[in-house]
């Protein structure tokens, strides 16, 4: 809830699943290896998230156990989404099909829980160009939520997420009714609950021209994620201050912030944090890639990550048509 996933706090999610596990609690157990992923996650650590996971494939072996237990749609979603942002769509896809079957017709699934299910199936569907789809999902837990009586803040996450894909398929005036109704201005205090909501506003505003108004918002975001250590949004956060700079006709700026971004997102593997944010993305990309070295010296003397291999990658992922 405060988006602090410092040291001490993933020591004792940690801490907490030793007690339950020699209980032989499973659901209690199940639901700290995914908790602790989820905050390893917004550390920006996706290869140790995946190993906790795996943790959760060791203590409950085959699928059929693992469905059994009342908390799996947490563990088929966290995979999901870490395989969607590493861009393995079809994996991402099997993954939240099993955790969406797992949550249809019950009551026992924690709702904001079932939020992660419909955001990353939303997010995978218009990875894949099914617009419709993804506009569908969001629209189909609108429904549940109304029907379930959701608290609000699990519901502003979901809308601020189809207004980002109405933004991504062009339709401008949706996006600016979301807006207008959110009632979230750059002059905000904040606040890690609203962060989706805030950059998908950023979004909204570099699209409109209105860039300036919306550059120190990002920067207090992004101070705010580096105190907290969620590197995770760090991530993103650069991402959009590179498009923001780019659109001021800063290229200096856009093409530091980018690079910084691209050094923090190299070794870990993200691929959808770049590529979801489309055309304007992939020149830039491509602009940085021709500045880049192949390799050249880092601390201590090591070779630096091959950026330049890893723009490379990225370039390749970007749809035909953008």
């Amino acid at each position: 809830m405060t988006g602090d996933v410092t040291a001490a706090s993933e020591r004792r999610a940690a801490e907490a699943i030793g007690p339950v596990r020699a209980l032989g609690h499973m659901m209690a157990t199940l639901n700290g290896y995914t908790s602790l992923a989820t905050l390893q996650v917004l550390q920006g650590r996706l290869h140790t998230a995946a190993a906790t996971y795996t943790e959760v494939e060791r203590l409950v072996p085959g699928q059929d156990a693992l469905q059994a237990l009342s908390g799996s749609p947490s563990y088929y979603f966290g995979m999901g989404d870490l395989l969607r942002e590493w861009n393995d769509l079809d994996a991402a896809e099997a993954y939240l099909a099993h955790g969406m079957d797992l949550i249809q017709g019950t009551l026992a699934t924690e709702a904001d829980v079932i939020l992660r299910g419909y955001l990353t199936l939303a997010r995978v569907q218009q990875a894949r160009g099914n617009g419709a789809a993804a506009i569908a999902a969001l629209e189909a837990f609108a429904r549940l939520a109304r029907e379930r009586q959701f608290f609000p803040l699990l519901i502003e996450p979901a809308a601020a997420l189809q207004a980002r894909i109405r933004l991504q398929q062009g339709d401008l005036p949706a996006a600016m009714r979301w807006a207008e109704a959110s009632g979230l201005s750059s002059g905000d205090a904040i606040c890690f609950r609203h962060e989706a909501a805030h950059l998908t506003l950023a979004r909204l505003r570099i699209a409109t021209g209105q860039t300036e108004d919306i550059a120190p918002l990002l920067d207090r975001l992004l101070a705010d994620a580096e105190r907290k250590a969620r590197m995770h949004s760090v991530i993103e956060i650069l991402v959009l201050e590179t498009l923001a700079y780019a659109a001021l006709n800063n290229r200096k700026r856009a093409l530091t912030a980018l690079e910084r971004a691209l050094t923090l997102a190299e070794l870990e593997g993200y691929i959808r944090v770049f590529v979801d944010e489309g055309a304007a993305m992939r020149a830039l990309l491509a602009e940085c890639s021709m500045q880049l070295p192949a390799q050249g010296p880092a601390a201590g003397g090591a070779e630096a990550p091959h950026l330049r291999v890893y723009v490379e990658t990225l370039l390749a992922a970007f749809p035909d048509d953008e």
